[in-house]
């Protein structure tokens, strides 16, 4: 584990890709695109939670987490490109927008993002499901100074319904830092929407080390690890240090000696290394 802290500085890479399905049985987007150059971004989330109150005392907090409510600010969009994620019809023929002013609440988009910490770690995320509402305009007339304006978009984050495989959980968000999670290499994070089912492929699972001690019997050879190792460090039996292959061989999660470990108290020490 690294350091716990740094500053922020730095922002790029902000991509969206269309939600297709979200259901019991399936999360599905379309291929990530380059949403806009970005100059700031800011995420608020709406909490509330009430104090109840028994034998005078607090005797519990009941809380709810609400959207993640994400502004983006940047280069100025196009009529289309805004028209494209806030769901508003687009006509084939003119490319004209055709804009009914309906909301539409059935238009998903993911939302990921690449942010820099000065000591030359990031932070990779993509929210899975959210809605863009419309944004704001303005427009002045040109004058001796060289003002322009860009986009401010608000993207509204609200948990999948899909629960994924590997949680059994519904997901808003997958965040990862590269203080401890690296990409693998030939990853490319926006390559794809990033979910907890197919985060171990684009990043290094987290590699940790284990000891764990067993108590020999003079009679058994095989002992069970509660992980399976990538690769085995140390085994000693009494303090004395054994070899692989000659003394004791590995499979899965199973240590199998050669030859049974004196009667003891904890006396066997595997030490090993295992992912997440």
């Amino acid at each position: 584990m690294g350091e716990t802290f740094t500053l922020k500085r730095g922002l790029e890479n902000v991509f969206a890709a269309k939600v297709i399905a979200d259901t019991e049985t399936e999360f599905t987007t379309g291929t990530p695109f380059h949403l806009i150059p970005a100059g700031e971004l800011s995420v608020s989330v709406e909490n509330d939670s009430t104090d109840y109150y028994f034998d005078n005392t607090v005797f519990a907090r009941v809380g709810r987490e609400g959207g993640s409510e994400v502004t983006v600010s940047g280069a100025g969009l196009r009529a289309a490109a805004i028209a494209g994620i806030t769901g508003k019809d687009i006509d084939a023929a003119t490319g004209a927008v055709l804009d009914e002013g309906i909301f539409n609440d059935g238009q998903y988009y993911a939302l990921g993002a690449l942010k820099n910490n000065i000591d030359g770690t990031s932070e990779y995320f993509w929210f899975l499901k959210g809605t863009f509402a419309l944004p704001d305009e303005s427009a002045k007339t040109k004058g001796e100074d060289t003002d322009a304006s860009g986009t401010e978009l608000t993207y509204t984050a609200i948990p999948t319904i899909h629960k994924f495989t590997e949680t059994s959980k519904v997901c808003k968000r997958v965040v990862i830092d590269t203080e401890t999670t690296a990409i693998s290499s030939g990853a490319d994070w926006f390559d794809q929407v990033v979910t907890p089912d197919n985060i171990s492929t684009v990043v290094e699972l987290v590699t940790n080390t284990a000891t764990e001690t067993f108590s020999g019997d003079d009679s058994e050879t095989t002992f069970t690890l509660a992980n399976t190792p990538v690769s085995v460090t140390s085994v000693t039996v009494d303090g004395s240090a054994r070899s692989a292959v000659t003394d004791y061989t590995v499979s899965g999660s199973t240590i199998t000696f050669e030859t049974a470990p004196a009667t003891g108290t904890n006396n066997i020490s595997v030490t090993y290394t295992y992912t997440s």
